[in-house]
């Protein structure tokens, strides 16, 4: 007879990570892995290759830096929400100014977090958002 936990299969929220800098995409590939919650479905290193793997990949959330060549992430956020409307995204940036956080708000953003922050707001940030986006069946 097998456990009543074998026979539960809990879904991981899936997480698009979008950075042009690719130190950081490791480091923050490597952390999202540790997550029991969370589940690395894809990378991007810019805009326009995280708009072209949306429709594929079907993330929960996407986390999208602010500063990337081309398309940055202010530009990015409103296509991705016309793209999948009910997608939580997660802006990150070195620059957490005031102006910035409002700015991001305004262009569809669900969350900002300073990368100096990562570490600590980033799984609260997604549980959240996905508990809002997504909430558990009755």
């Amino acid at each position: 007879m097998s456990h009543i936990a074998d026979a539960v299969q809990v879904e991981k929220i899936s997480v698009l990570l979008v950075d042009d800098n690719l130190a950081f995409l490791r480091s923050a590939s490597r952390f999202i892995e540790t997550s029991d919650a969370l589940q690395l479905v894809g990378q991007a290193r810019g805009g326009e290759e995280a708009l072209a793997l949306l429709d594929e990949l079907k993330p929960d959330v996407v986390l999208l830096d602010q500063h990337m060549p081309g398309l940055s992430g202010l530009e990015t956020a409103p296509r991705l929400r016309r793209q999948m409307p009910r997608l939580c995204i997660i802006m990150l940036t070195f620059d957490a100014s005031e102006a910035l956080r409002r700015a991001a708000l305004d262009a569809s953003v669900n969350a900002f977090i300073a990368k100096s922050a990562f570490d600590t707001q980033l799984i609260p940030a997604i549980l959240n958002c996905a508990r809002v986006h997504f909430p558990s069946p009755q």
